[in-house]
């Protein structure tokens, strides 16, 4: 964080400097472009110290019986606004209910990173797909330019960016990674149908319908 704020800082102090109107309302605008990105990534350090208490949580025994596609779901919507004001096409695939044993922020965390993960390299006028499958699978598929295979093992890897990438903190998929860990699931990075990247998170598989009371 020390070195976006010291940025940021320095921003504001020479736009303090100028004298044109102009140039003020420049200043203004980076130094809201920075603070979103000092918030997003306060979030997702947020979000990798609440792993350690989900991940203690499902140690204990209080892991829930949860619908994937009901969490798909909410997160989508949760989401679409964004996508839409990147002019990127939303969508999800559900079946009927999915059931999986885990904590529900902790895998709202990780469907929400994925997502934005593919909304911020798909291109405007891209496509992103968000998907659930019977056999307790998550995927997020997108049109955009994809990771080089020799990367792929790295990018679970906190503050890892791929060398295309010019924004984020290489947070995101780190977040993912460790979600996928403590809820025993399997991650795989491949080339979807779209042409872009598909992530593929395989969760232990729970009954087909809820316990009864």
């Amino acid at each position: 964080l020390r070195t976006p704020l010291a940025a940021l800082k320095a921003r504001i102090e020479l736009g303090l400097r100028e004298q044109q109107p102009q140039r003020w309302r420049q200043t203004l605008e980076e130094a809201q472009e920075h603070t979103d990105r000092l918030i997003h990534l306060a979030n997702q350090l947020l979000s990798l110290a609440r792993i350690e208490s989900g991940a203690q949580t499902i140690a204990e025994g209080g892991a829930q019986r949860l619908d994937l596609s009901e969490l798909a779901r909410e997160v989508g919507l949760a989401m679409a606004a964004l996508a839409h004001q990147r002019g990127i096409s939303l969508a999800l695939e559900a079946e009927g209910p999915v059931w999986v044993e885990g904590e529900s922020t902790l895998l709202s965390e990780l469907i929400s990173n994925l997502l934005d993960n593919a909304l911020a390299h798909t291109p405007r006028g891209g496509n992103v797909v968000l998907r659930v499958l019977a056999d307790a699978v998550l995927e997020v598929e997108d049109d955009g330019p994809g990771i080089p295979p020799a990367e792929r093992k790295n990018v679970f890897t906190r503050f890892y960016r791929v060398q295309h990438q010019r924004h984020g903190a290489g947070i995101g998929l780190a977040i993912v990674g460790e979600v996928s860990r403590v809820h025993r699931a399997s991650i795989e990075l491949d080339q979807g149908a779209l042409g872009g990247l598909r992530v593929r998170v395989r969760f232990p598989a729970g009954e087909s319908a809820p316990r009864p009371q």
